[in-house]
């Protein structure tokens, strides 16, 4: 067989499906180091085959059998392997830069890393392949990694009907979804980034800190302002007290984590209203640190 009929972009796949020792006769190239640059082999049935280092760049493996195939250090950039099905298949060390996985099926699979996975031409169900991949392998960081790039997908794909949001009521759900996805993105990553809930925590105690110490928003509660506090005449009888940046982000500390010891307390108005918004903020951002870390870790 001439290599061409195989690596060729012209060659007929009817051609090769036909071919009764085409699985021999790819091997046989294989091992001669000839590359196999966008050779068809949709719908073949190569189970099992030895490919290592083979080079497919450009190859269309669509809906091809490759279950227990042997792609060690294969070389798939930019190939087609839609609903290609890959159960148990060795892929330790393969290119697939540019590779379109959709639908793929992955189970079982070895020696996939998540580093070999992010160049990867995917939507969200080449995600979800790869998520499930590594569910099964136990491999918690590639599956959270993954399971992001789907959700985010996902918010991308709701995006792109940004001209129907306003037009019905099916628009109108759609963005809200859109707008739910945002905000689980960058508050938590999806429930995948349990640093984001905490970092969002440092970066608003840190803030409400120094606006409480620049605004002078808080004061000592001693038993005289206290006493002014139990009265009717509150905004005149609570003394005026320069407050020190430490004083600012502890009292921030207590409210956010909602402790409220009660030996600093913000004065009448609006720094009553920063601070309650502070105690809900922190009560909601650590339910979300929670559930993030849950979700991370013990249901999966």
């Amino acid at each position: 067989m001439h290599p061409r009929n195989i690596s060729g972009h012209r060659a007929p796949t009817e051609d090769l499906t036909e071919l009764t020792s085409l699985r021999d006769e790819i091997e046989r190239m294989v091992e001669q180091g000839q590359p196999l640059h966008g050779v068809r082999l949709a719908y073949t049935d190569l189970q099992g085959i030895h490919l290592e280092a083979a080079d497919l760049r450009g190859a269309d493996l669509h809906e091809t059998q490759l279950q227990g195939a042997h792609l060690d250090r294969a070389r798939l950039d930019g190939a087609n392997l839609y609903n290609a099905d890959l159960r148990g298949a060795r892929l330790a060390g393969v290119k697939l830069t540019g590779a379109c996985i959709d639908w793929a099926d992955l189970r079982g699979a070895r020696g996939l890393r998540p580093i070999d996975c992010r160049p990867i031409l995917a939507t969200g169900p080449g995600f979800r392949s790869i998520k499930r991949m590594f569910q099964e392998s136990d491999n918690r960081d590639g599956a959270s990694e993954f399971a992001f790039r789907e959700t985010r997908q996902r918010r991308r794909d709701l995006g792109a009907k940004r001209d129907e949001w306003f037009r019905s009521f099916k628009g109108l759900r759609t963005f809200g979804l859109w707008l739910t996805h945002c905000v689980l993105e960058v508050l938590c990553g999806y429930f995948e980034k349990y640093f984001l809930p905490f970092l969002w925590s440092l970066l608003i105690i840190l803030f409400c800190g120094g606006l409480y110490a620049v605004g002078n928003g808080i004061y000592s509660a001693d038993v005289a302002v206290l006493d002014a506090v139990l009265s009717e005449e509150v905004a005149t009888d609570i003394p005026s007290e320069t407050i020190s940046l430490r004083e600012g982000i502890y009292f921030s500390t207590v409210t956010f984590t909602t402790l409220g010891y009660g030996d600093y307390r913000p004065h009448p108005g609006i720094w009553r209203l920063v601070a309650g918004a502070q105690a809900f903020t922190g009560a909601f951002l650590m339910s979300v640190f929670v559930v993030t870390l849950g979700h991370r870790y013990v249901v999966r």
